[in-house]
C-alpha cells in the first residue's frame, strides 16, 4: 500500500512513519520476542472466536478492553516507545482487575455505570475501585497471580506508567557545550535490551491477564483448552 500524498511532509507524519519502520525492523531483529508477543494474541484471539453468551457479559467487555490495551502495547513496544508502552500495560491490567471485580461483585458494575450521576455516586466508585480494592479481589481468588499482577504493575509505573526517575533515566541525554547544556529526550530507543526487555513485558502483561479472566470463564477457558496454552507461553517469561 502506498501512502498518501504529503505523508512525512510535517514533522508529525515523519515521526509516525519513523515509527513504523521501527516496528518493521523490531519484527526482524526481534522474532523470539514477537513471537511470544503473537502467541499471547492468539490466545486471546482464540477466546474470542465465535463467542456467544459469555459466563459474565460485562466482564467480557472488560476483557475486550484488556485485548485493545494489550495490542496497543504491542504496537508501542515495537516501534520501541518504551515508556508509552509501560503505560498502556498499566492500562491492560486494570482492566483485567476491573472485570474480575464486576464479576465477583455484580453491584459494582451499576456503581461504575453511575459514577456521572452526581458527586455522591463518583467518590462511592473511587472507593469502589481503588486498586488496593481491586487487588483484594485477585488476591481471594488467585494469590499467585496476585502476586505477579503486583510485581507487573510496579513495573509499569517504574519504567513509563507514572513519571519516575527510571523512565527518565532511560531516555534523558545531557550534553556540555561551548553555548551552555543541552537537554535532549529519545522518543525512541535503539537498545536492544530496552527494546527486548519491553517486548517481554508485554507478552508477560497478556499471559497474566489472562491468568485474571481464567477465573471469570472457566468453563470456556477449559473447552478450549486455553489453561494448557497459559503454562507453555509463561514458559521463558
Amino acid at each position: 500500500m502506498s501512502t498518501p500524498p504529503n505523508w512525512a511532509a510535517d514533522l508529525l507524519t515523519a515521526y509516525l512513519d519513523l515509527t513504523r519502520q521501527q516496528q518493521f525492523a523490531t519484527f526482524v531483529n526481534f522474532p523470539t520476542h514477537f513471537k511470544k508477543i503473537l502467541d499471547v494474541d492468539a490466545v486471546f484471539v482464540r477466546f474470542f472466536d465465535g463467542l456467544v453468551d459469555p459466563e459474565s457479559p460485562s466482564a467480557a467487555f472488560f476483557m475486550l478492553q484488556t485485548h485493545a490495551a494489550y495490542r496497543a502495547a504491542a504496537e508501542l513496544s515495537m516501534s520501541t516507545q518504551a515508556a508509552p508502552a509501560f503505560a498502556v500495560m498499566r492500562q491492560c491490567l486494570e482492566n483485567s482487575l476491573y472485570g474480575l471485580h464486576i464479576d465477583r461483585a455484580p453491584d459494582a458494575l451499576e456503581t461504575w455505570i453511575k459514577r456521572d450521576v452526581d458527586a455522591a455516586a463518583k467518590q462511592k466508585m473511587k472507593t469502589e475501585f481503588t486498586i488496593g480494592n481491586l487487588k483484594k479481589t485477585l488476591a481471594s481468588a488467585d494469590s499467585n497471580t496476585h502476586k505477579i499482577w503486583s510485581q507487573l504493575y510496579d513495573k509499569t509505573i517504574d519504567f513509563g506508567a507514572h513519571p519516575n526517575p527510571a523512565a527518565l533515566a532511560a531516555a534523558f541525554k545531557m550534553q556540555k557545550g561551548e553555548k551552555g547544556i543541552r537537554f535532549q529526550v529519545a522518543y525512541l530507543t535503539a537498545e536492544p535490551e530496552i527494546i527486548g526487555g519491553t517486548m517481554k513485558s508485554v507478552g508477560q502483561t497478556g499471559v497474566c491477564c489472562l491468568f485474571v479472566f481464567r477465573h471469570v470463564f472457566p468453563k470456556r477457558f477449559d473447552q478450549l483448552g486455553i489453561p494448557a496454552s497459559l503454562e507453555q507461553l509463561r514458559q521463558g517469561l
